[in-house]
């Protein structure tokens, strides 16, 4: 195991599905559920905000819990949909390459001595921001994650992590949970520098995922916060000696260039640690 000294996070993420998100160039993408479809928006920010696109896409669940989760690149964004038991799917939406819709030409002129022409042309486009939505390979399984040059996205089920190309969805690698083990996966995976990837448990162990030979390499450990038995964390379920440490959840959370992973800990105190800090190579190409 390895052990890294966390810090102390500053915020608790609001516990809310995130149904807004910044997309770059001064612009936010919200959703909400709209009983049999989901709504899309894409809005400026500032002192004048305006709405440049909408769209819809069906919820085949029905009356789903929605949110949106980050991309790599600007202008996109993963939408969540979860209608529990029934099911859950991930989708991309990104803005496409505006659309001209109209010209306007103004022309003032001015003639002088019959010779020199001196002319002034202002011209006014009008363009169309389109936002297009596209289902991924990712049902059944927590939000998809993309890696840094958005051409391929992580999704784990219950018991499986796939690598999956973008966008041919085709699947780059699989790693099956290990069976000889009474604690299973979480419901999120984390992408990492480097080529590797962050898989928490449901007992919240930190497993360390080498893409490019999709098994696990490492297991970290957060100074401070060992590695004990479910027993010892839950006093009501002593006896139980399965490897169980005090994290609950975690999240992802960027501090001005920094990227890092916000864990909820038991009783209420929230650590951060960096990505790179998790990644055993974030220089190694990938």
């Amino acid at each position: 195991m390895r052990e890294i000294r966390p810090r102390p996070a500053e915020a608790i993420p609001d516990p809310l599905p995130p149904r807004q998100i910044e997309i770059g160039d001064g612009q936010v993408l919200t959703v909400r559920s709209l009983g049999e479809e989901i709504g899309v928006e894409v809005r400026t920010v500032g002192a004048s905000p305006h709405t440049l696109a909408h769209a819809r896409f069906p919820d085949h669940f029905g009356d789903s819990e929605v949110s949106v989760h980050p991309h790599p690149l600007r202008g996109q964004a993963v939408i969540w949909v979860s209608a529990g038991q029934d099911g859950t799917q991930s989708w991309l939406a990104h803005i496409a390459e505006p659309v001209q819709v109209g010209v306007e030409v103004q022309v003032e002129g001015q003639v002088e001595v019959e010779v020199e022409v001196e002319v002034q042309v202002e011209v006014q486009v009008e363009v169309e921001v389109q936002v297009q939505v596209r289902a991924l390979a990712a049902e059944d399984c927590g939000p998809a994650r993309f890696g840094p040059d958005g051409r391929w996205f992580l999704a784990c089920d219950d018991l499986v992590l796939r690598r999956i190309s973008w966008p041919a969805q085709e699947e780059l690698g699989v790693l099956a949970w290990p069976q000889n083990t009474r604690d299973e996966p979480g419901p999120d995976v984390h992408v990492l520098p480097g080529g590797y990837a962050c898989w928490p448990s449901e007992n919240g162990r930190l497993h360390i995922i080498d893409l490019r030979r999709m098994s696990i390499v490492e297991e970290v450990v957060l100074a401070g916060h060992p590695v004990r038995t479910v027993g010892e964390i839950f006093p009501r379920l002593a006896g139980d000696d399965t490897p169980c440490s005090d994290i609950e959840a975690t999240a992802l959370a960027r501090d001005a260039d920094t990227a890092k992973l916000l864990l909820h800990h038991r009783g209420g105190p929230v650590s951060a640690v960096p990505l790179r800090e998790l990644s055993p190579e974030p220089e190694r190409p990938f």
